[in-house]
């Protein structure tokens, strides 16, 4: 059924009120908008090839020459296959009304000042239908068509409940355009691909532990009902699972509307991967550890960088934010960071009432977008006050006046901070009470170092802006990675340039206290998309420590990948020190060290043969008398050293303290 649209402008009623008072002069942005009609699809399934079919009947006032109609995009979305040259093809674009080729058609990113409101920004791309020859007539229809049933249509990756694609219009030929309310369809998962397995990191051996099932697409999109108002296909079918050996460890697990919950055990302390089956689709589990005993600390894991359309996203709301990322992604810990504070007490309130300690944590937070550079804010509690003047300080100046505010009771970091900036951001000035971690990772790339392997646009070539160049100042912080979805997925951000990151925290317990304390003493790490298992020591103290000892030093590194093949890097004061491989997945490394410098920082970087990466938080070693001497300098990232001679595998639990 064709979905219609009627825009009930205020312009209407400020015409009025203009006439009255003989200003309509100064009104002439008052004419009636079109209304919408979207006559095909009703809805859409990702990545199927879809054609569009939109009527837009002009307003009493009609459309000159030189005024247009603008289907726009959401800059969040993934639509693919719009073309204006070949009509026979997939995708191609025609614009039609009474007079023939009365349309100049072009595809356009038009900049912000080109919208009178300041969300349509978001739609900043699209297809622009410029009136050519003669003016649109009151109550002429015109049809907006994108691809055809014979020759296909566009199509879009990542599934979202009330999606649309704006039409707006230039009404006065002005370049102005205006939001002419647009029919929303659903972008529904495609059909079962394959299954994804969450396990905890960290089990104990002939002990159950719980696993979870779900259902997703070829694009990774998770299929379920929930949220949809149009039935989506989901997997209802039973799957046995087994371990890296083949042995079966559960038969006849019931998936209910493409989801389930089971426990299984193994039997042997090590490294594990699990497989879900049912014949014709599988998946596997993220890589875990088994030991003979319950380890004091825990890792869990979160993506605490996202945003919906409480500011830039895509997603309805908070609610359902974390409800993906708790059922759709089984993350232990979530944060939503929009850019916006408008709807703080939504926000708020999503966070408090999400929150289920042992189960699943929230954190309060948004991101400052300053002129120099974006960070992000943490709160400690589950509410707080507006930081609403943060536009207009600069970066150390709000750093610092969030410390005074503050205190300990919030967190601060960059994220995609590889950029040059006229600010000192991000290491030129750094307040050690709130800035506690860098997100080295997202969506848009890595800030770990110049000419790494996924990097930002427009990256800089400056040392000084990465990762590495904040170590050798001096600048101590965890490391950290997320998505920056703007999907409203948070633990699969699958929309920007890379997948999106992972934050692996190291904690007793999952509550709140727990969790930000963990993160405010750097016990934490970040990958990109696969959960790595990751434990590094020196002298039997986790990532993070910062240590006072002489030479030598004991180092301790364990990885469990996700791909049989990886490469563990052991990097010192910015060079590749000792680099290891595995072709089973599994490094477990045990050798002593001796610091060069009288300030020294190690960290491990894991490269995977998917190119999925983790980076561990550094540990920092100052010999004896070294207070008030320089750090190491700042060096190059340097390929890899030829491998040390391998000591004997380690037989140590990783949670010695």
């Amino acid at each position: 059924m064709a979905k219609t649209i009627t825009s009930h402008t205020k312009n209407s009623l400020l015409l009025a009120i203009g006439t009255v008072l003989g200003l309509t002069p100064l009104l002439a942005r008052s004419a009636t908008p079109p209304t919408v009609q979207l006559v095909s699809p009703s809805f859409v399934v990702a990545g199927q090839p879809t054609p569009f079919e939109y009527k837009i009947t002009i307003g009493n006032d009609g459309i000159p020459v030189k005024g247009s109609l603008m289907l726009g995009f959401h800059h969040s979305s993934q639509w693919k296959g719009t073309q204006i040259s070949k009509p026979q093809a997939p995708g191609y674009v025609s614009v039609v009304g009474k007079v023939p080729n009365n349309f100049k058609i072009k595809f356009k990113k038009l900049p912000a000042s080109a919208f009178t409101a300041k969300g349509d920004t978001l739609y900043n791309r699209g297809i622009v239908a410029e009136v050519a020859q003669q003016p649109l007539q009151p109550g002429e229809v015109i049809t907006i068509a994108i691809g055809s049933d014979q020759y296909g249509g566009i199509q879009q990756k990542l599934s979202d409940d009330h999606h649309e694609l704006r039409v707006m219009a230039d009404l006065n030929a002005d370049g102005k355009f205006d939001w002419s309310a647009s029919p929303q369809f659903d972008v529904i998962p495609a059909p079962t691909h394959h299954f994804l397995l969450v396990a905890p990191s960290k089990v104990v051996a002939n002990q159950p532990f719980d696993l979870q099932i779900h259902a997703e697409d070829a694009f990774n999109n998770f299929v379920n009902n929930s949220y949809f108002t149009t039935p989506v296909p989901a997997y209802n079918g039973k799957v046995t699972i087994t371990d890296e050996k083949g042995n079966i460890l559960a038969k006849d697990i019931k998936l209910d509307d493409g989801w389930a919950l089971t426990q299984v055990r193994v039997s042997t302390p090590g490294p594990h991967w699990l497989t879900a089956s049912d014949g014709t689709l599988k998946g596997g589990s993220n890589p875990f550890k088994a030991f003979n005993q319950e380890p004091s600390y825990k890792i869990y894991w979160g993506d605490i960088h996202g945003h919906t359309k409480f500011s830039d996203g895509l997603g309805e709301n908070a609610e359902e934010y974390f409800w993906y990322a708790q059922t759709g992604q089984h993350l232990d810990v979530c944060a939503l960071s929009d850019h916006s504070q408008k709807h703080w007490p939504e926000t708020i309130a999503a966070v408090k009432s999400f929150y289920k300690p042992g189960e699943f944590v929230t954190l309060l937070g948004f991101e400052a977008s300053l002129p120099g550079g974006h960070i992000n804010l943490y709160f400690r509690g589950d509410t707080a006050p507006l930081v609403d003047d943060w536009a207009k300080q600069t970066y150390q100046g709000l750093t610092n006046s969030l410390a005074q505010q503050f205190g300990t009771d919030l967190i601060t970091g960059p994220h995609a901070f590889g950029h040059d900036s006229n600010e000192p951001y991000a290491f030129g000035a750094w307040n050690d009470t709130v800035e506690r971690f860098v997100e080295v990772y997202s969506k848009h790339g890595a800030s770990e170092y110049p000419g790494n392997p996924t990097p930002l646009l427009n990256a800089s070539k400056d040392m000084s802006h990465y990762l590495q160049g904040g170590l050798a100042a001096g600048r101590r912080f965890g490391v950290i990675g997320s998505g920056d979805g703007h999907d409203s997925h948070p633990g699969r951000a699958f929309g920007g340039a890379y997948p999106g990151g992972l934050v692996a925290f190291r904690a007793k317990e999952l509550t709140r206290e727990a969790i930000f304390n963990a993160w405010q003493n750097f016990q934490v790490y970040a990958t990109s998309a696969d959960r790595i298992y990751l434990d590094f020591t020196i002298n039997d103290s986790w990532m993070g420590a910062q240590l006072t000892t002489g030479d030598p030093v004991r180092v301790h590194y364990e990885v469990i990948a996700q791909t049989p093949q990886v490469k563990a890097e052991l990097i010192r004061n910015n060079t590749v020190i000792r680099s290891d491989s595995s072709k089973l997945g599994h490094i477990n490394i045990d050798f002593t060290d001796t610091p060069t410098a009288p300030k020294n920082f190690y960290y491990l970087r894991v490269t995977q043969s998917n190119s999925e990466r983790a980076w561990s938080t550094p540990i920092w070693i100052d010999k004896p008398g070294a207070a008030g001497k320089a750090s190491a300098p700042p060096a190059v990232a340097n390929p890899p050293a030829a491998p040390a001679r391998r000591a004997p595998a380690s037989a140590s639990d990783d949670d010695m303290d």
